[in-house]
C-alpha cells in the first residue's frame, strides 16, 4: 500500500479570470476565461505496479450567470450560464471516503460536485485516467509521464475555464463567475464489467476556487486579443 508521503499534489494559478477578444466564424467574439495547473508526483521508491494503480480526479461545482446589455440578471438559482461548461452527468462512488458520493444529473454545472471533464464529439473524456491522459497542447493537458502514460510518476493538468459569445452590435457583456475546484491523488481499482478505474483510497487533497463577480465589457476593444 502506498503511502500518502510518496506522493505530492500542487495548483498553480497560470492567470485569474479576464476579458478576451477574437475573431471567429460569426464575426466579433468575446471570452472570459482562467487558466491553472495541477502537478502530481509520485516518488521514485514506490514500485511500478503500484504507481500504475495511481491517478488523479478532478471534482467541479458552481454556477455562471451571463447578460448583455440592460438585461436583468436571472434568478440565484437559475444560472443562465451553466451551459458554457459542458461538464458530464456523475454517476457518484461508495468507495473513496472524502470524494464527493451522489449523483448528479444533466450536463452542465451544478450546485452539487461533479466529477469534472466534457462531453465532446467523441465522447465523454474525464481529467487523471491514465487510459485516456496523453493530450498537450496550449492551453489544455492531461497527461501522465515519465516514463510512460501507463506507469509515469508524474501528472500534468492545464485547464482553461472559460466562456465565450458572440460580441453583437453595440453590446456589453456582463457575468458572474463563481467555480469551486477539488483536487485528488486516488488508488484506483478497475471494475471487472467496465475495464473503467475507480477510485478506492484518497493519497491526496488540494481545493481552490474562481469568483469573477459583476464584471463587465463594454468595449470589445477593451478585451485582450488573442
Amino acid at each position: 500500500m502506498v503511502h500518502e508521503s510518496k506522493v505530492t499534489l500542487s495548483h498553480l494559478t497560470k492567470r485569474q479570470f479576464g476579458w478576451e477578444r477574437y475573431y471567429g466564424s460569426d464575426g466579433k467574439m468575446w471570452q472570459a476565461s482562467c487558466q491553472f495547473d495541477v502537478r502530481v508526483e509520485i516518488d521514485s521508491s514506490v514500485a511500478e505496479l503500484e504507481s500504475m494503480n495511481i491517478e488523479y480526479r478532478q471534482y467541479i461545482r458552481g454556477g455562471v450567470w451571463v447578460r448583455r446589455g440592460n438585461e436583468d440578471w436571472t434568478a440565484d438559482n437559475a444560472p443562465n450560464g451553466n451551459g458554457y461548461f459542458p461538464i458530464p452527468p456523475y454517476a457518484g462512488q461508495n468507495k473513496a471516503a472524502g470524494i464527493p458520493r451522489s449523483a448528479v444529473t444533466g450536463t452542465g454545472l451544478s450546485v452539487e460536485w461533479k466529477e469534472d471533464g466534457q462531453i465532446e464529439s467523441g465522447g465523454i473524456e474525464r481529467y487523471g485516467y491514465r487510459d485516456t491522459a496523453n493530450v498537450e497542447a496550449a492551453n489544455e493537458i492531461d497527461k501522465w509521464s515519465n516514463p510512460s502514460q501507463l506507469t509515469g510518476r508524474t501528472y500534468r493538468l492545464r485547464d482553461t475555464p472559460s466562456l465565450r459569445g458572440r460580441w453583437g452590435s453595440g453590446d456589453s457583456v456582463e457575468v458572474w463567475i463563481e467555480l469551486w475546484f477539488k483536487g485528488f491523488v486516488v488508488e484506483v481499482e478497475r471494475d471487472d464489467v467496465t475495464n473503467i478505474t475507480r477510485p478506492i483510497r484518497v493519497l491526496k487533497q488540494k481545493d481552490w476556487s474562481y469568483f469573477w463577480l459583476e464584471e463587465k465589457l463594454s468595449l470589445w476593444s477593451d478585451a485582450t486579443p488573442i
